[in-house]
């Protein structure tokens, strides 16, 4: 709770000045904060692929507000997400093949 919190304060400091700018920077900020609490995940938990995580959601969310309003009505920071999202669902799901393929259910094991 208190990493959200010190992340969502300097949102509404940013976002209470006004302007095209103040939103750019309160997103670059999020996506920055986010960032840093997937890395700080990563090494309390010492799972690598977070790390990686981590810098394709920075990647994703500064391009997606970089581009944000260039594209009329496309909200470009809201695709940018949802692609972020679908390569980390995509290489969890590659994780979860590969531990299915070493340790497989046996039949005696498994629930019914």
């Amino acid at each position: 709770m208190l990493i959200v919190g010190a992340g969502v304060l300097p949102l509404f400091f940013l976002m209470s000045a006004g302007g095209q700018s103040s939103g750019y920077s309160a997103l670059l900020l999020f996506a920055l904060l986010l960032a840093v609490a997937i890395s700080a995940l990563g090494l309390v938990l010492r799972v690598n692929r977070l790390y990686y995580y981590a810098v394709i959601l920075f990647f994703c969310m500064s391009v997606g507000a970089l581009f944000n309003g260039a594209a009329g009505d496309l909200d470009t920071y809201v695709l940018a997400v949802m692609a972020a999202g679908i390569i980390i669902l995509l290489s969890g799901s590659g994780v979860m093949f590969r531990f299915l393929k070493r340790y497989p259910v046996v039949k005696g094991e498994a629930c019914s």
